[in-house]
């Protein structure tokens, strides 16, 4: 894999006292502590090459941002984003919400979030089981029916008898 130093060409992005002599280029980061016996990286005109193991752990076959990586990876991302923004619903569990987990010490923050993440997953599956359910042969709880809102208007108001209007005795 071809590599070259990053204090050299125009995206450089460091400044080497073993590149520039002249000093520090403004706005790249300046190498403090320069190798007494500089490497091949160092001293190469051009660029490098190093074994598939060299940066191994660090290695991205797909070139990020491509086609190919977008394929790949914005279906998993959108998934646990979708997933973030579930659990941070404010109606429910509000995992953004510190001021909803007033306890002290990580022991009891990260239970106290794993049981939030709980109550989502379970909510996700009654949610799944009460819309696909009928279709599995599993038997979900229907929904309550809700008796309809009663309007209270002033049109709905009348006057009885035993009510005076207008300053009238009741009648009797």
């Amino acid at each position: 894999m071809p590599m070259r130093c990053p204090a050299v060409g125009r995206s450089a992005t460091l400044s080497c006292p073993l590149r520039n002599p002249e000093g520090n280029v403004a706005g790249r980061t300046r190498v403090l502590v320069v190798p007494s016996e500089p490497e091949e990286i160092c001293t190469n005109k051009s660029s490098v090459s190093f074994p598939p193991t060299a940066g191994a752990k660090y290695r991205q076959d797909l070139h990020y941002g491509s086609p190919e990586w977008h394929a790949m990876y914005s279906t998993a991302r959108n998934t646990i984003e979708g997933f973030n923004g579930y659990v941070k619903d404010a109606n429910h569990e509000a995992l953004d919400q510190p001021g909803r987990r007033r306890v002290r010490g990580y022991a009891a923050q990260y239970l106290l979030t794993a049981m939030l993440i709980v109550s989502a997953n379970l909510r996700k599956i009654e949610a799944f089981i009460r819309e696909h359910g009928k279709d599995e042969g599993v038997v979900a709880k229907s929904p309550k029916k809700r008796r309809p809102r009663r309007r209270d208007r002033l049109a709905n108001y009348k006057p009885t008898a035993s009510v005076p209007t207008d300053g009238d005795p009741p009648a009797d």
